[in-house]
């Protein structure tokens, strides 16, 4: 029992890790989001729409990968494994 143990939390450890990765990663890019739409803004003020399109092209790819990364996450919640590696190993169970 002392081994399983062991061996749960040896699993467990780099999973929470990555958690508190993707959280600094999500509120990187949600940080980097709100420089851009400031941007963006700013570039409409002064009529620079080039500039502002450029920047809004920017802000969709990192909307699209919130949205790609908030997908997984629901994915995982819903499989009743709150992290994502659980999910990557159901799915690559089910395709062995």
């Amino acid at each position: 029992a002392a081994a399983a143990a062991q061996r749960a939390r040896r699993r467990d450890g780099p999973a929470m890790a990555r958690s508190a990765e993707d959280a600094v990663w999500v509120e990187e890019l949600v940080k980097r989001n709100e420089e851009l739409l400031q941007a963006i803004h700013e570039n409409h003020k002064h009529n620079r729409l080039a500039d502002a399109v450029a920047y809004q092209e920017l802000f969709q790819q990192n909307a699209l990968r919130l949205a790609a990364f908030v997908d997984l996450t629901n994915e995982a919640v819903v499989a009743k494994d709150k992290t994502l590696r659980g999910l990557v190993a159901e799915e690559d169970a089910r395709t062995a």
